[in-house]
Formats: C-alpha cells, structure tokens, sequence
C-alpha cells in the first residue's frame, strides 16, 4: 500500500550552486538595505566634536525604518519626500541615533 520513496540524490553542482545563491540573495539585500543590522549603531569614535549649542540644536527626522539623515529644516525637500512621522529632537539625539547630516539643508 505504501510506497517507499527513494532517498533524494543531491549532486555537488547543485549545492555549490544553490550556496551561490543564497550568497547572492544575501549580497542584493546588503547593497538594497533591505537586511541592514546597524539601524542604530552609532560609532562614538568617529563622531566629530560638536558643541554644546549645536548639540541641543533642534533637528527633524523621518521616523521611516530606512531613513538616515536628520535635517535643520522642517521645509527640506528631502524631508518631504518622508512617507512616515516626522520627529523633532536634537542634534545630538539624532546623531547618536546614527543619523547624518542632510546635504540640501545644511547650512
């Protein structure tokens, strides 16, 4: 009544190129940050000395999971463009968030 199935014959070609894959996929995510492990990493080591007037300087953000920069206006183009929450904090919030400065806005 049952069949015993056969044991399935996996050549070597087939997994170097299933490997070769997966090794692709995770590449594209990485380049797309689509897979992006340091979302609030902030290195304090290569943060510039700010003082402590610009630090308590008043920024915007979007709160989008992949937005990165923090920006001086609220009218920034490239904070238009958020499809999320804007959020109003500190420079130095948004630094140690891992933020960078917004190229069209800076002053």
């Amino acid at each position: 009544m049952y069949k015993q199935r056969r044991p399935l014959k996996i050549k070597p070609g087939q997994v170097i190129g299933l490997l070769a894959g997966v090794v692709a996929l995770v590449v594209l995510m990485r380049i797309t940050n689509t897979w992006d492990t340091t979302e609030y990493y902030h290195d304090p080591a290569a943060a510039t000395t700010i003082t402590d007037a610009e630090a308590a300087r008043t920024v915007y953000i979007c709160n989008d999971r992949k937005a990165r920069l923090y920006h001086y206006y609220r009218d920034c183009e490239e904070l238009a463009k958020c499809t999320e929450t804007q959020k109003e904090l500190t420079l130095l919030e948004a630094e140690d968030m891992g933020r960078t400065e917004c190229g069209k806005c800076k002053d």
